[in-house]
């Protein structure tokens, strides 16, 4: 088997996505010459009024003009909207540095020191006193802010929404951390408790600075509890004083860390300040989070002021008045990039941007009764109903379009399974099950090749049928390769022929078809298929078909393939077939004899019986006991069911016999012929007057009125009636192929009638060549009498049959007169069919007819019937995996007929590649490749039944609709798809008489190709036309977009300025298709990268990512719009794959090996035991576990805070796994945490491992919809 190449495309990269075009630079917002806010400029205002000086008459500064700008509400808001928040996240970094030192890497904002130098690492001496101010200084700091954001708010009068806003969220953020901040500080100043001695970590006396930050006043923290905050920083009613004298400061002794560890050395010191700090950390992160909620929310509560406080100063109203007219300028000033941008593009390369695209619809059209055909021409116009801006919608025909009768009527299907040669029929495909079900999807969609679901094996599937723990050699989300719900269709072959009407007795049939391989250059026939199990046979009985099996397995010996079966004689008759009784389509009135491939043990025949080809076919019935005869004499009709006299009461030579059945006698006989016979009343002819000599009869049989001879002489009983024959038989062929000359045409399946005059054949004879002795006797009898009258007999005047053993003359009684108690036939007859006399009138002639039974009909097949006189093979031969038959009424010769194939799109595998649809029309019962003749034609518009569209059939001068392969009645027509029929979208409907319309603007209003016209919107023409009888529009049109906006405008155009539309490096690549495709959410180009099938397994794939020449593009679908199955999967459709390729194959050097694909999903697969907190319901919280694993391996499936971009490579540790499953709250212990990676079937699983490591390059790594949550087995005591 070949490998993957295991060298590694050298430039890793994680792909493009969406959100990655945007270019920030392009953006109106991105940077402006006046970047002041109306919040700055008042800010700014107050400000410069503080330098605005007043002075007295000793020229000192005697105050300034700030009072005019410190009360009004909006400049209040503005100075709380302009805190400066990441200047506040600096000093506190700030003061870590130096509480860390100079030395080393410092710590980070919110992880607190763990570095390589200074106080807290232990590389210094632990000098408590020199670690003190800095300590506190952090309090100082956080005090600080919390007193700076409280005056702030506190300053707000109390109407103000900002202010009821800011108390909420101090609150909500900070009464706990602020007093567990208090609580900290106190402790700090009461003393550390240690393994020791107590430690006081906090000197209240001291004031020392600390980071400055413009517009924090600072404050010490001893200061702000002797004074105090508002109310809403602490959860009590009591004064600040009375809170922080009664705070128990040992209950936040854990914030430093153990109260038994010493702090004797500069381990201890840091092990026993980390807590501290985390805590801290923790502090100002909720203190951060408040004002960064308020400062966020100022802006609003700003322009509500601005708009609507009756309550500012007129000196105040009039400089902000004069700001909303300086925004005017200002939004002027701040235009001028955007103005040049569009000079730039529009003016000077004169681009535009992108007009609506107007969207189309599918529409189906009936015609009026009377009318059969009409030419729909271009730009006939459709109402649609009116826009927004009430005006009338149009739709036109963007080409001429024939319309006629023909609808279609029937759509079946055959799916062959060529590795198990299975092969599955649906009658009514567009149902459930295949058989007339009703549909159960939302949408009614079916699958166009039945409901067998096939995925490739081994591939990746789309919709995974996960086992909870897979086996350790399962491969990633694997399925079974069929899920059976059609029905097995019938295929065989089936022989008609006179010689198998066999209405009574005991029969035996032999079938022995001349058969050789099609291909003697390919594999021979595997024996093991030859079994009794694998064969069913029928045969036309009196009220349907009689189902039998061979005797013994078939035999092939490399020619001959010989089969057998018996029918008892309490079978029921085999007659001639009738449509009415039988159904099906066989155009014979012969019985017939069908041979069906049977599945058996998942196994069928019929990979074996295609390999083969018939030359000739042989048909032998051997029967016994055939008992409803016409049995007559000179005399007349004789009643065979009671004893009769076969040759009369007075039998002589030429005495004669005649016995008729049109079974028997119309046949070719082979090697034996037997009348039976029963004989009567022998046993009361002990003195009767024997003939003497041994009677012989002869055999004739009619043939055109007259009675031929067959020359031969057979015992009916020795001269002394002893031996009497049980049967008179023949056994010469060369005597028997003379009584039967059956054609097709000639043999007669009537009842039985007696012979008479006009009888021409159907009839054999039975004529006395010897008597027995009536005459003799008659003429002698009377002689015995005398001599017996006389006293003196004289013995030599009588018969030597009067005398005694004395020679005394005795009465004898008189001859035996032959009487039959039962009579019966036995016989063997045979015919041979040979397919290589292709002569015409020998065919007219032929006794057999060998038919190919299909899984909706049959058709006969010879070379003269055959397409081109192809050779016989033995069975139908099914070449595709997925076939659709549609039928269609109501179509003639030298029409077109467009048909609507709704699908329903992206419902195609999409790891299954993309597979060329084959279309056939049915003519003469042989399949005619559209391609293949010079005036039919097909017009595809759904790219091989990949998207919803019209397909134009145009039908030769040639077509039928009586064909028997499929029902008659109806023009056929045929989808075949070679292999991966699941490469087909599923279907929604089959529709003809279609026709394309497209929107046609008439001024309309911009937003109506915002949303798709609505089905049914459309019902009639805008001109009345009494050919059209009715318009529908079935569903809702496609492909509409709106106007370009101006930011998508500058990012395409920016784009296109670089790539030029030419597609030479990776970003050219990923951008140009992002652009075309917005409904791509992210690719990836990978250079010098190839996949290809491997040769030994086609279901495998082989990468290699080194190698030139080559370009593997990777897309995945946008994550919103997706509908599959599988949210961990995203998949794209592989019509958009196909469409994709199309686009870039237009704009790449003619040289690159293009391929697109879908990424490569490597699932990592978690198996464990955990226990749970507090006896939690196990069941439900290994659901809640599960789902939270899920969701952190792949967040970017699910729609919520913590979503990130979905990434190809990437890895993951089985440490950061388990580590995060410990941490769930609900979660006690974990053990036996194994992690597993599903690779896919291109590469090996891998198990038990550490760390799950993207493969490939495509590669993505994702949670296995599944994990193995056990519950621990043995608590631990």
């Amino acid at each position: 088997m070949a490998k993957n190449c295991n060298d590694k495309n050298p430039l890793a990269r994680g792909g493009t996505s969406q959100q990655q075009r945007l270019l920030a630079a392009l953006g109106k917002d991105y940077v402006h010459i006046d970047e002041q806010a109306t919040a700055s400029l008042l800010v700014f205002a107050r400000k410069y009024a503080e330098e605005l000086k007043y002075y007295d008459f000793q020229n000192l500064v005697a105050g300034d003009w700030s009072d005019f700008f410190n009360s009004d509400v909006s400049i209040l808001i503005a100075i709380i909207a302009e805190n400066n928040v990441s200047a506040y996240e600096q000093a506190y970094q700030d003061l870590l540095d130096a509480l860390n030192g100079a030395g080393g890497e410092l710590p980070t904002l919110f992880d607190p020191p763990n570095t390589n130098g200074g106080l807290l690492d232990g590389s210094v001496t632990a000098d408590l006193p020199a670690f003190i101010p800095t300590f506190k200084k952090l309090f100082d700091f956080l005090f600080s802010l919390a007193a700076h954001l409280d005056r702030q708010v506190d300053k707000l009068p109390e109407k103000t929404g900002l202010k009821t806003f800011a108390r909420s969220i101090i609150q909500q953020h900070c009464q706990a951390p602020f007093t567990k901040l208090l609580g900290m500080y106190k402790a700090g100043i009461m003393g550390v408790d240690s393994g020791t001695a107590d430690y006081t970590l906090i000197d209240d006396s001291r004031r020392d600075p600390f980071p400055a930050v413009e517009g924090v006043q600072q404050f010490y923290t001893q200061d702000i509890i002797q004074n105090g905050l508002s109310a809403k920083w602490l959860d009590t009613t009591d004064s600040w004083a009375n809170f922080y004298s009664l705070l128990d400061f040992n209950l936040y002794q854990e914030a430093y860390g153990s109260p038994d560890a010493s702090m004797d050395t500069p381990e201890d010191v840091q092990q026993r300040l980390l807590p501290a700090l985390k805590s801290l950390a923790a502090i100002f992160e909720s203190l951060m989070k408040a004002i960064t909620q308020i400062v966020f929310e100022g802006p609003r509560f700003l322009q509500e002021t601005l708009e609507d406080w009756p309550a500012h100063q007129p000196h105040v109203a009039l400089y902000l008045a004069f700001l909303q007219l300086y925004a005017i300028a200002q939004r002027q000033l701040n235009g001028l990039k955007e103005r040049h941008v569009d000079y730039y593009y529009k003016e000077v390369l004169r681009l535009k941007e992108k007009g609506a695209t107007p969207d189309t619809i599918h529409l189906l059209i009936e015609l009026a009764k009377q009318v059969e055909d009409y030419l729909l021409k271009e730009g006939t116009a459709f109402k649609a109903g009116k826009d927004s801006e009430s005006k009338e919608v149009i739709y036109k025909a963007p080409s001429d379009t024939a319309l006629n009768k023909a609808q279609v009527s029937q759509l079946k299907s055959v799916y062959y399974t060529a590795q198990n040669g299975k092969v599955y029929a649906a009658p009514i495909t567009n149902s459930e099950d295949g058989q007339g079900a009703e549909l159960l999807s939302s949408d009614g969609q079916w699958k166009p090749f039945g409901p067998v679901t096939r995925f490739r094996g081994n591939e990746t599937q789309v919709h995974p049928e996960i086992p909870v723990a897979p086996p350790s050699d399962a491969e990633a989300d694997t399925v079974a390769l069929f899920d059976q719900v059609s029905e097995v269709a019938e295929v065989g072959f089936a022989i008609a022929s006179p010689n198998l009407f066999l209405r009574e007795g005991t029969r035996g049939i032999t079938l022995k078809l001349t058969a050789s391989l099609i291909d003697p250059t390919g594999p021979p026939v595997d024996a093991s298929f030859w079994q009794a199990q694998h064969f069913s046979i029928y045969l036309t009985g009196e009220e349907g078909w009689i189902r039998k099996f061979p005797d013994a397995p078939p035999t092939y010996d490399g020619t001959l393939l010989t089969m057998e079966c018996t029918l008892s004689a309490e079978d029921p008759p085999v007659l001639p077939y009738d449509a009415e009784i039988h159904g099906e389509y066989f155009d014979t009135t012969a019985p017939v004899i069908k041979v069906l491939a049977r599945e058996h043990s998942g196994t069928s025949p019929y990979n074996e019986l295609k390999k083969l080809k018939a030359t000739q076919v042989y048909t032998e019935v051997s029967v016994t006991g055939v008992r409803n005869l016409i049995v007559q004499n000179e005399l007349g009709r004789l009643d065979p069911s009671k004893p009769f006299l076969p040759f009369g009461g007075s039998p002589h030579i030429g005495s004669a016999l005649i016995i008729g059945n049109k079974e028997v006698f119309q046949k070719k006989l082979a090697t034996s012929l037997k009348v039976n016979i029963q004989w009567d009343g022998l046993a009361d002819a002990g003195n009767s007057f024997v003939p003497g000599s041994w009677v012989y009869t002869g055999l004739d049989y009619l043939e055109n009125n007259g009675w031929q001879d067959t020359y031969t002489s057979k015992l009916l009983i020795k001269g002394d009636l002893s031996d009497p024959q049980a049967s008179v038989s023949e056994t010469d062929a060369s005597r028997l192929s003379s009584i039967g000359k059956p054609t097709l045409a000639n043999f007669s399946y009537e009842e039985d009638v007696p012979f008479s005059i006009k009888s021409k054949d159907g009839y054999i004879r039975l004529r006395l060549k010897n008597n027995f002795g009536h005459k003799k006797f008659m003429r002698e009898y009377p002689k015995v009498l005398i001599e017996l009258s006389k006293v003196d007999p004289d013995e030599t005047a009588v018969d030597t049959q009067f005398l005694d053993g004395s020679n005394n003359i005795i009465l004898k009684d008189p001859p035996y007169i032959p009487s039959f108690k039962e009579l019966s036939l036995d016989y063997t007859a045979a015919s041979t069919f040979n397919f290589s006399e292709a002569d015409e009138e020998i065919f007219a002639k032929r006794t057999e007819q060998f038919f190919h039974v299909s899984p909706f009909g049959q058709r006969e097949r010879h070379p003269l019937v055959n397409k081109s006189g192809a050779d016989v093979s033995l069975v139908p031969l099914i070449e595709h995996e997925g076939n659709l038959y549609i039928g269609i009424a109501s179509l003639k010769p030298k029409q077109s007929v467009s048909v609507l194939f709704q699908v329903a799109e992206g419902s195609a595998n999409p790891l299954a590649e993309k597979q060329k649809v084959e279309w056939y029309y049915l003519y003469q019962n042989n399949w005619m490749a559209f391609s293949e003749v010079e005036d039919a034609d097909v017009a595809d518009s759904t790219n091989g039944l990949l998207q919803s569209g019209i397909i134009q059939f145009f039908l030769p001068r040639k077509i039928n609709d009586d064909n028997t392969l499929l029902p008659p009645g109806h023009t056929w027509l045929r989808a075949s798809v070679g292999t991966s029929s699941d490469a087909i979208s599923n279907m929604v409907s089959v529709d003809a008489q279609a026709v394309k319309a497209t929107f046609y603007d008439q001024g309309n209003a911009e937003d109506f190709l915002a949303s798709p016209l609505a089905e049914g919107t459309i019902k009639k023409l805008q001109k009345t036309v009494a050919a059209v009888k009715k318009v529908n529009q079935p569903y809702s049109s496609f492909g509409g977009k709106v106007k370009e906006k101006q930011p998508h405008f500058y990012k395409r155009v920016s784009e296109r300025l670089r790539h030029k539309d030419r597609a030479i490096t990776i970003w050219d690549y990923e951008h140009l298709v992002l652009e075309a495709f917005p409904d791509i959410y992210k690719v990836k180009c990978l250079n010098h990268t190839r996949l290809r099938a491997d040769p030994d397994d086609p279901n495998r794939k082989i990468i290699n990512e080194i190698a030139p020449g080559y370009v593997l593009f990777v897309a995945v679908p946008d994550l919103k719009q997706r509908n599959a199955v599988d949210p961990l999967k995203p998949y794209t459709s592989l019509n958009t794959l196909d469409q994709i390729k199309q686009f870039l194959q237009k704009r790449i050097s003619p040289q690159v090996q293009l391929d697109v694909v879908n990424p490569l999903f490597e699932s990592v697969y978690l198996d464990f035991e955990v226990e749970f907190h507090d006896d939690r319901d196990f069941t439900l919280y290994s659901k809640i576990l599960e789902q939270e694993i899920i969701q952190f391996l792949s967040p970017w499936a699910f729609d919520n805070a913590d979503k990130r971009e979905l990434e190809f490579g990437g890895s993951i540790c089985k440490s950061v796994l388990l580590d995060f499953v410990e941490e769930r709250p609900y979660v006690d212990f974990v053990t036996q945490f194994r992690m597993d990676q599903f690779t896919g079937p291109s590469l090996p699983d891998l198990l038990d491992i550490e760390e799950a490591r993207a493969s490939t390059s495509r590669s993505i790594l994702v949670s296995y919809s599944k994990h193995n949550i056990k519950e621990v087995a043995t608590h631990c005591v």
